[in-house]
């Protein structure tokens, strides 16, 4: 957990995140939801795609459940680089902070979108 909140400190997400769009896809019976916020200041975007997306309003938090896929991509345009990913069980973003929590199965790898 310490490595992810380090990852998350590189690309500057202890500002407040905004509001996100969730969007389900069902691909073959299964439901994934997708939800896309803007980093602070507009300077990149955060994804995520799970089985399950909770919200809570107090405190602003959002329960993401069920193979979590999250994109964190502050790179500068037409950059290859910066964007990191992190795959676990269940992720906890606290949209007020930009604090992300993961937990069972986590894997984080910094790479290139393809």
């Amino acid at each position: 957990m310490k490595r992810l909140l380090a990852a998350v400190e590189l690309v500057g997400l202890t500002a407040f995140l905004a509001q996100g769009t969730i969007a389900q896809n069902t691909d073959g019976g299964s439901a994934v939801k997708h939800y896309l916020t803007t980093l602070p200041d507009g300077k990149g975007k955060l994804s995520v795609s799970a089985g399950r997306i909770d919200k809570e309003w107090v405190p602003e938090t959002v329960h993401f459940k069920g193979d979590v896929r999250v994109v964190i991509d502050n790179r500068p345009k037409d950059a290859k680089t910066s964007v990191i990913f992190v795959k676990a069980d269940e992720v906890d973003l606290q949209q007020k902070t930009g604090e992300i929590s993961a937990r069972g199965n986590v894997q984080i790898t910094v790479g290139e979108v393809k």
